[in-house]
């Protein structure tokens, strides 16, 4: 989905840069990583910018632009329902390289580091 008018400029999280999600909310069809935790904030607010300039190259443009990103909310505890893939998969990446820690730990852990990068 994508808009790009004169007046109104829609930016939908399926080509803004390089935001992670998964596609239908399917742990095995992450984009950009699936996880804010696993990109690099910085080339993406680089893709970002590159991307206004292009879509919008008018300097005096004075219409509006609407960033629409819905696909997981920025903090750990509000992901539920469909969403709840994103604290899954915090959890197994969080597994992944430290799998000695507790439920208890790793749980935590996962919510500070998505916390964190989803900021």
């Amino acid at each position: 989905q994508e808009f790009f008018g004169s007046k109104v400029v829609v930016f939908y999280e399926s080509k803004f840069a390089l935001y992670p999600y998964y596609k239908d909310y399917d742990p095995n069809q992450p984009v950009n990583g699936g996880l804010p935790q696993n990109i690099s904030l910085q080339a993406h607010l680089d893709g970002v910018a590159q991307l206004i300039q292009v879509v919008i190259p008018d300097l005096n443009f004075d219409g509006i632009a609407v960033i629409d990103l819905e696909a997981w909310r920025p903090l750990y505890h509000m992901n539920w329902d469909k969403k709840k893939v994103y604290k899954e998969q915090s959890v197994q990446l969080v597994l992944q390289n430290q799998p000695y820690l507790s439920t208890e730990e790793t749980e935590a852990l996962a919510e500070q580091q998505f916390n964190r990068a989803a900021r």
